[in-house]
């Protein structure tokens, strides 16, 4: 099983993506104020996270447009997306060699399809399965992981989980499975 973001490929690469079309937005057709405003919510984001990341670009510039407007631009933000060259190559490698793959991922659900859907996953890869563990219980629970581990009739022993954080590790702990940080497949 793998996770999703940062994991599989660079999860910035969607939100300055996403982050570029709110300033365009906000910006309503200012190219000025669009190079502006993208720059801010990438340099915010890149500096201090994306707590009220929204909230903050509101206030700041005094804008008219809502979080829940920059919400559905981050949730359905399409572009191109690009796996890791080496996660790449370890699915392909996997699946030639008849074995169960899953992602297992946090987060908003309509968001991780459309970021799952970027990707072009299930287009080359339709046997991995696709778990969104906000539609269960999020991780650090194992109950997603648990769900696919009983649908694949396998021991959670013969299971590992690759991830990149923190949430991850602890999921696997609480799965009673291995755990592979994902920083060793992608460089």
């Amino acid at each position: 099983m793998f996770d999703l973001d940062n994991t599989l490929y660079n999860e910035t690469d969607y939100l300055f993506a996403a982050y570029a079309q709110i300033a365009q937005k906000a910006a309503a057709g200012d190219k000025d104020l669009e190079e502006e405003y993208r720059c801010y919510l990438c340099h915010t984001f890149s500096t201090e996270g994306r707590h009220l990341l929204f909230q903050r670009f509101i206030s700041r510039y005094q804008l008219r447009v809502t979080t829940d407007e920059m919400l559905a631009i981050l949730r359905h933000t399409t572009c191109r997306l690009e796996l890791f060259p080496s996660v790449a190559i370890i699915l392909s490698e996997l699946l030639k060699r008849k074995k169960d793959v899953a992602i297992l991922t946090n987060g908003n659900p309509e968001q991780q399809r459309q970021k799952v859907s970027n990707l072009g996953i299930v287009s080359r890869w339709p046997q991995i399965r696709i778990l969104y563990a906000n539609e269960t219980e999020q991780k650090p629970s194992p109950k997603a992981m648990l769900q696919l581990i009983s649908e694949y009739g396998v021991q959670a022993g013969d299971t590992v989980l690759i991830g990149d954080s923190d949430i991850d590790k602890q999921t696997a702990i609480n799965a009673k499975t291995d755990y592979i940080e994902s920083c060793y497949l992608i460089n």
